[in-house]
């Protein structure tokens, strides 16, 4: 489960890198970096930051893949939750 959590922050950071607001805290059913995970459905959270005044998140994807170029190609193969939002 810690890989999941590796790469899961890898396509947080990819999909920030994109725009100009700033994903931080990411956590997984509230831990921080957790080793393991019993959740059959973890809940996972964030916050966004950014300098713009008003700009806000309206939309969210995770793609949890098995490597960093199915990430960089955009393709989940391990979980894509679609765009919710």
């Amino acid at each position: 489960m810690n890989r999941f959590i590796q790469i899961l922050v890898l396509g947080v950071a990819f999909v920030s890198a994109t725009c100009s607001a700033i994903v931080d805290n990411l956590r997984c059913e509230y831990l921080v970096n957790p080793l393991g995970m019993g959740a059959a459905k973890p809940r996972l959270s964030w916050i966004i930051t950014s300098n713009r005044r008003g700009e806000r998140q309206t939309a969210y994807q995770i793609l949890v893949a098995s490597t960093r170029k199915l990430l960089d190609d955009d393709q989940g193969d391990l979980w894509d939750s679609g765009k919710v939002g």
